[in-house]
């Protein structure tokens, strides 16, 4: 989770996870995928946008590991929390 200011930061958490897929995640059992909003979500209308990326997103249930990322922004305010990126930590 992140909000808009770190697009750069984003890049880098993408190709660490690729590097830890290609070398030594087989050996450890594991394999780690991302989630980002831009890439794993698709336009929708009827609820608040947040709602909507925290539908698509992921089954948090599911996720074993969270990285956030923050720098000078929070993110936008949403219904339920100071930004969207609180509102995915919260979840």
């Amino acid at each position: 989770a992140s909000p808009g200011d770190v697009s750069a930061e984003r890049q880098l958490v993408e190709a660490v996870i690729a590097e830890l897929n290609r070398t030594v995640a087989k050996s450890k059992r594991i394999f780690l995928q991302t989630r980002r909003w831009e890439l794993d979500t698709f336009p929708k209308t009827g609820r608040d946008i947040q709602a909507i990326v925290n539908a698509q997103i992921a089954d948090m249930s599911e996720c074993k590991l969270f990285i956030g990322i923050i720098w000078n922004r929070l993110g936008t305010k949403t219904r339920r929390a100071a930004s969207g990126t609180v509102e995915e930590y919260d979840r």
